[in-house]
Order: structure tokens, then sequence, then C-alpha cells
């Protein structure tokens, strides 16, 4: 199955707005350029591992939303879904542990990814 990258990063950032308790903040807009530009190459690193472990079971929304919940931490994440191959997307991206802060400025949302 071809994945659709700008459907994962997509997803990716609105799990990190919504995790961040940032409901006023709820479009792309909202998000700094180069916040976006590194949430992409964290979606490409992590495909470019995971690709031969995403049957078509997963969809590409649940890859962005889970990436980013797993990443972080969050309790949540592909090992709660019952699909293949979920313990093994978990560890890729606990080897890909998210350093660093989501904030807002002025009305701009910022994630500061230090692990890039």
């Amino acid at each position: 199955m071809r994945r659709r990258l700008e459907v994962i990063t997509l997803h990716y950032l609105f799990a990190a707005l919504w995790t961040n308790e940032m409901d006023d903040f709820d479009a792309l807009d909202d998000i700094d350029n180069d916040s976006k530009a590194a949430a992409t190459i964290i979606v490409q690193r992590f495909l470019k591992k995971a690709s031969p472990l995403l049957t078509d079971e997963w969809t590409d929304e649940q890859i962005g939303h889970d990436l980013w919940l797993t990443r972080g931490g969050h309790g949540a994440g592909f090992w709660d879904r019952n699909l293949p191959n979920a313990k093994e997307l978990t560890d890729i991206c606990k080897s890909m542990e998210f350093h660093g802060e989501v904030y807002e400025a002025d009305g701009v949302v910022y994630i500061n990814d230090n692990s890039l």
C-alpha cells in the first residue's frame, strides 16, 4: 500500500495540538512552517524504518496519530490497537522518542523537537 506522507504528517500535527490541549488551534495554518517541516522529516524517518510493518490494516490517519502519541509517551499509541506489528512499531517510536516542547507564542504553535 502506498502511504500518503502529507496525510500522516497532518494527523501527527493534529495529535500534537490535541495532546497539548491547544483546542483553539485546529489548522495547519496555526503551526509554524519550521515545525511542519520538522514533522515531515520525523514522519519520513519513521516510514523508512516502519514501512514493511505497516500492513493494509493501518490507516495513514492512525499512523500519524499513533506516531505522535507513542513518541511522546502519552500512554496510548501503536500498542493500543489490535493490529499487526504494534509492538515492533512501538519499539521504532521508542528509538525516536520526542525530546522537546510544544508551545504557543503570538497565536502561532511551535513544536521544538530536539531529537532532530
